[in-house]
């Protein structure tokens, strides 16, 4: 991948069409009104075309106009966990300080200066937006499940298309997918299934990336109940649509 990649495309390639089943720019509005802030572009693409949906049985994706797993409902939760937790006790200075490269007095969470919870992973990693991560513009800031913070100043599709290919991105030791071929680095070709149900309580729809070699060991297990995310509203809801 080089400096002009178009991210949002290589994930959409990577993750196939999406279904866009909650695609609602009013939803959107109404939430960034709350938060006092606009989402970067790139991400409520991302959702709008997947989400509620689990990754690779990873990576946790919530949608503002979805009555389970609503976006808006997981932000507020989660921003008042994590206000009233004990966010810097991992960190050991500047490198790792979220206050630091994202240029913040005091770290908050859910407003309109501080993180926005905007994913998790069932790993333990929270995912965050920020205004300004190492002076980039709507970038991504990790808490990995060992408490360590890193900034990544990127877009969110750069991030989610390097968490997918195996990248280091929700902390130390975090790599999921290691998936590069060994002849040359090269990527091999991705197929996508999709975990499907019936519309009962608790269950999301997961996507997962495999290599032909891989496929088929999947596909025997066409059922999957959802882990809910960490530090995400431990509420369940049923689904009622």
């Amino acid at each position: 991948m080089t400096a002009m990649t178009d991210y949002l495309q290589a994930v959409f390639a990577m993750l196939g069409p999406g279904e866009e089943r909650y695609a609602d720019p009013a939803a959107w509005l109404s939430l960034e009104e709350e938060l006092g802030r606009t989402l970067p572009g790139d991400y409520k693409q991302i959702v709008d075309a997947y989400a509620p949906v689990q990754i690779n049985g990873h990576l946790t994706l919530s949608h503002p106009a979805s009555s389970w797993w609503n976006l808006g409902e997981e932000i507020r939760s989660a921003s008042e966990v994590w206000a009233d937790s004990k966010w810097q006790s991992s960190i050991t200075g500047p490198d790792d300080d979220p206050r630091v490269f994202c240029q913040l007095p005091q770290l908050s969470f859910g407003t309109t200066e501080g993180l926005i919870p905007i994913a998790a992973t069932d790993q333990g990693a929270a995912v965050f937006v920020a205004s300004s991560v190492h002076g980039f513009s709507d970038g991504v800031v990790v808490q990995g499940a060992e408490g360590d913070w890193v900034g990544h100043p990127m877009t969110f599709a750069e991030w989610l298309y390097r968490h997918l290919v195996g990248e280091e991105m929700t902390g130390w030791d975090s790599a999921a997918f290691c998936i590069a071929c060994e002849a040359g680095g090269r990527m091999p070709n991705y197929r996508r299934f999709t975990c499907k149900w019936p519309s009962t309580p608790y269950r999301i729809p997961r996507l997962v990336i495999a290599q032909d070699t891989t496929i088929r060991r999947l596909s025997t297990s066409t059922t999957c109940r959802i882990s809910r995310p960490h530090r995400i509203s431990t509420r369940q809801t049923p689904i009622t649509q």
